[in-house]
């Protein structure tokens, strides 16, 4: 292959000036392509790989596979993890606000019962301490007798207990 080298002078005519070649003078190199179109020669085959290469190949792509599972699985576990611990922190700063009203509730709630009691105790309320003998007693009802039905194979619920006992 033969490249043909043209040399072109960089500085051009101004004015008056006249066009000197010095040795200092900056020169553009052009590259001209050959006539004759060249093509690629193909590379002799050498034959196949060698039984240890091909394995070694094998186990890189093998090794890349299970390498891209293990960062998948790293960073979904990390991400969970993460993302549960949030959750958690939510949840307990939640439940700690949830115990101190919880404990304002109580204290509101036994202070309105003591002012209560107070109130109560005052003259001129027109309560009066309870008394043994104003006390009514009620007795329970009996109580209902449902006679068992034998359980066939065909029964259902709704045909052994045709009546809810909460209506």
């Amino acid at each position: 292959m033969t490249v043909a080298i043209k040399t072109t002078n960089s500085n051009r005519r101004v004015g008056n000036r006249t066009n000197k070649v010095t040795s200092l003078e900056q020169k553009r190199l052009t590259i001209i392509a050959p006539a004759t179109d060249l093509k690629v020669k193909e590379l002799p085959n050498t034959g196949s790989l060698p039984l240890w290469m091909r394995s070694l190949q094998n186990l890189q792509q093998g090794s890349k596979i299970v390498t891209s599972i293990l960062v998948g699985t790293c960073l979904s576990v990390y991400g969970s993890t993460v993302y549960c611990q949030q959750m958690w922190k939510q949840q307990f700063h939640e439940l700690e606000n949830l115990r101190r009203t919880e404990e304002q509730l109580i204290i509101a709630n036994e202070t309105l019962k003591h002012k209560m009691a107070q109130m109560a105790e005052a003259p001129g309320t027109g309560l009066v301490p309870p008394n043994p003998g104003q006390i009514i007693f009620l007795e329970p009802a009996p109580p209902r007798y449902i006679p068992p039905t034998p359980p066939h194979p065909g029964n259902k619920w709704e045909d052994i207990l045709p009546n809810p006992f909460g209506y």
